[in-house]
């Protein structure tokens, strides 16, 4: 919303010179925004010091500050490989909040210390019959037994679980997850609607989310660490041999 204040500067010893500054000012909120990031970052997901090939996650989220729905997605370049996302995409109803695990695996070096962009596209929505909140991380688990049909974009647990209905006849019911179907949705788009019979060229209401991602990948390397001629620990550019004095057989003797 709108702030007014006002700054009174008044010169030292001159009662009579005495001026008022007002200021003025508007403040502003995204529909959606990036929250909850580690060590208290504003804009950037910190993975600090990684090694190529290990796996990282850290988690944060995402919230829809309006009374509006809006869809939204992770847009990623074919260089961004490094790095997933779940829910990769899905809806925001309003006021929700979502978590969202991030996924950071290097397969080579990589230097983002500084931070690399990432973009959350968001499409403002509405459903033209009953809608529901959905995401690309949600499941629904059935339980069918042998010979029913079973949808597409399944996956079947041959295993029984305690929580599993009991057998059905000689029939063995069997664990079904699905992806849950996105609800049928369009965009809301700016400006007044067309006359009947004239094209809809109005554009969609979209904007973007910026994010940075920060860390630097690198492979494990060893080092030689101790003290030098000097007495200071340092890196040692090769291992000195070690010298053991004589020693019995069968006896022990420690070098360190």
């Amino acid at each position: 919303g709108k702030l007014r204040a006002g700054i009174s500067m008044v010169v030292a010893n001159n009662e009579f010179e005495s001026n008022i500054i007002e200021i003025a000012g508007e403040g502003f909120m995204q529909d959606v925004s990036i929250g909850n990031l580690p060590e208290g970052s504003e804009d950037t997901l910190i993975f600090g010091n990684l090694t190529v090939g290990v796996v990282k996650q850290l988690s944060f989220s995402i919230s829809n500050n309006s009374t509006k729905v809006y869809r939204f997605k992770w847009l990623k370049e074919e260089e961004d490989s490094f790095i997933t996302f779940s829910p990769q995409e899905g809806h925001l109803q309003p006021g929700q909040s979502k978590d969202v695990m991030a996924t950071v695996v290097a397969k080579k070096e990589l230097d983002f210390e500084a931070g690399k962009p990432l973009m959350l596209h968001t499409t403002e929505i509405f459903y033209p019959e009953d809608g529901a909140d959905w995401d690309d991380s949600i499941r629904d688990v059935e339980w069918v037994v042998d010979g029913d049909e079973v949808g597409m974009e399944t996956s079947l647990d041959q295993s029984l679980s305690p929580e599993s209905p009991k057998r059905l006849g000689k029939k063995r019911p069997k664990k079904v997850i699905k992806h849950r179907p996105e609800p049928k949705w369009e965009p809301v788009k700016d400006g007044d609607p067309p006359e009947e019979g004239e094209e809809d060229e109005r554009a969609s209401k979209e904007e973007e989310v910026d994010m940075k991602v920060s860390f630097t990948a690198d492979y494990i390397k060893y080092a030689y660490i101790a003290k030098n001629e000097e007495g200071e620990v340092a890196e040692l550019p090769a291992l000195p041999p070690f010298l053991f004095s004589e020693t019995m057989m069968y006896r022990e003797r420690v070098h360190k």
